[in-house]
């Protein structure tokens, strides 16, 4: 999912192929963690999953490719956070996730107007 999306956003390639697989890469990301707990929902698989969920968090909010994909192509990288799996703490469900969602959310809602007009 990242050399995807920085193949869009360094390498401008955004052609139909390039966005397919750029959409399938975040969705492939998300469905990965699922497998990972689905597999096996040891303790250490779901800390591995919400590793994966907190670095793909720290990307959104962080690396302005990542932001960029947003704002630029319409194509959320967060959607490959995995929230609603049944082996994932309560806590990250009701609270972390949550405030996640909300600090993104926020971040995004103070960009400059011209900014959040070029979404997709």
């Amino acid at each position: 999912m990242e050399s995807r999306i920085y193949n869009a956003q360094i390498l401008r390639k955004t052609d139909a192929l390039a966005m397919r697989q750029l959409g399938a890469s975040i969705a492939c990301a998300r469905e990965w963690s699922r497998y990972l707990l689905d597999e096996d929902s040891s303790p250490e698989r779901v800390r591995a999953v919400l590793r994966i969920n907190e670095r793909i968090f720290r990307k959104c909010v962080r690396d302005l490719h990542f932001r960029a994909a947003e704002l630029g192509l319409g194509i959320d990288p967060f959607e490959a956070v995995l929230a609603e799996h049944p082996a994932l703490p309560v806590r990250f469900r009701e609270r972390r996730y949550p405030q996640m969602r909300q600090q993104l959310d926020d971040r995004r809602a103070s960009l400059p107007t011209e900014s959040r007009s070029r979404r997709g």
